[in-house]
C-alpha cells in the first residue's frame, strides 16, 4: 500500500516540478523550495528606502554597556610599588601584590600589574 501512495506522490510532484529525487539512491523525493519570487508577483510593489540607523539594535551591534576603562597612566609611585612587590611576593603572584594592604594601587587589576611587568621588562631589554 505504501508503495502505492509514494508512486501517487511522485506522479503529482512531476506536475509541479518541485521535487528532485534523492542523491542517496532512495525513492523518496526532496522538495525543492523556490526562493526567487516570480516578476507577477513583484508587480505594483515598490521599493522601500532603507531606514537602518547605526545604534538601532542591529545584529552586528552588541547591546550590551561597554565594560572597556578608560586608561590610566601608570605614575612614578606605582611602578615602585610593583617592583617592591614583585619582590616581596615573587613575580607572577599580581593578586596576592594587588591585595597586599602595604601597596596602594588605585583602580588597577592584577592583569594591569602583569602588562605593567612585562612593558617594564620589554624597555629593559631594549636599552644599551
Amino acid at each position: 500500500m505504501r508503495l502505492l501512495e509514494r508512486e501517487k506522490d511522485k506522479e503529482k510532484d512531476k506536475g509541479k516540478g518541485g521535487a528532485v529525487p534523492a542523491s542517496s539512491g532512495s525513492s523518496t523525493s526532496i522538495p525543492v523550495k523556490k526562493s526567487w519570487a516570480s516578476p507577477e508577483s513583484r508587480e505594483g510593489k515598490e521599493l522601500q528606502p532603507s531606514t537602518f540607523e547605526p545604534g538601532d539594535g542591529s545584529a552586528s551591534e552588541d547591546n550590551k554597556p561597554s565594560t572597556k576603562k578608560a586608561r590610566k597612566l601608570w605614575t612614578k609611585e606605582e611602578t615602585q610599588m610593583l617592583i617592591d612587590g614583585c619582590e616581596a611576593h615573587g613575580v607572577g603572584n599580581w593578586t596576592t601584590i594587588l591585595n597586599d594592604p602595604s601597596y596602594s594601587f588605585q583602580s588597577r587589576s592584577a592583569t594591569d600589574l602583569k602588562d605593567r611587568y612585562v612593558l617594564m621588562l620589554s624597555d629593559l631589554s631594549e636599552s644599551p
